[in-house]
């Protein structure tokens, strides 16, 4: 399961990117399986800038290479955001 954690953006603005990844993914067949969670964090660096950023957290390798490629060529209005991967050892689904 793919889940694409947003960070240090404030709400409107994550909540925008959230619909925006949703649309990028729309043809994977991972979608379905996919999350986004925001969290209402504030990311700053020592110089006090904020440094908001994408982390990838799943269990398959080949969705991480999908996911980071797509997040790069899709998002290019958030050059210089970061992007984490994050290898989640094991999902147990509900």
């Amino acid at each position: 399961m793919p889940n694409i954690e947003i960070h240090g953006m404030p709400q409107e603005g994550a909540e925008q990117v959230e619909r925006e990844i949703f649309k990028l993914f729309s043809s994977e067949l991972f979608l379905n399986d996919m999350v986004v969670t925001i969290f209402p964090t504030t990311v700053r660096n020592a110089s006090g800038e904020k440094q908001p950023f994408l982390r990838v957290v799943t269990t398959e390798s080949l969705h991480t290479e999908i996911i980071i490629s797509k997040l790069r060529k899709g998002f290019r209005h958030l050059a210089g955001i970061d992007i984490e991967h994050l290898r989640l050892e094991a999902f147990y689904p509900k």
